[in-house]
């Protein structure tokens, strides 16, 4: 009994085929994935988060004869921004120099910007 060879396009042929064969197995897969998980309920917690309001600012009433005063979206900004500027971080990270695949790998910086919530 002699072997024979397959040929080039036999191959391509099964080779696509099993790509084919793999790729709706696995979109199937993840489809029965997402719809179990849809149907759970969402876990709760003792905690419930509110979100911070912020005020809008106050603007005193006018005093006999003075024409009323009118809060412009400007000032209204500029009175969020000084009621919550305290809250306002700067964080830098310093990355030391590390070797890698193909020589050492300088350090960098990264700066960025947080907020404290409590």
């Amino acid at each position: 009994m002699t072997r024979e060879r397959l040929s080039c396009w036999s191959i391509t042929s099964i080779v696509v085929i099993s790509l084919l064969v793999g790729s709706i197995a696995g979109g199937l897969a993840g489809g029965a994935v997402v719809l179990s998980l849809g149907r759970q309920a969402p876990p709760t917690t003792g905690a419930t988060a509110t979100p911070a309001v912020l005020a809008a600012p106050t603007i005193p009433p006018p005093t006999a004869g003075e024409p009323p005063k009118v809060a412009t979206e400007e000032s209204a900004v500029i009175a969020v921004v000084e009621r919550v500027s305290p809250a306002v971080v700067t964080v830098v990270n310093r990355m030391t120099p590390q070797q890698g695949v193909f020589g050492t790998v300088p350090g960098s910086v990264a700066r960025g910007s947080g907020v404290i919530i409590d």
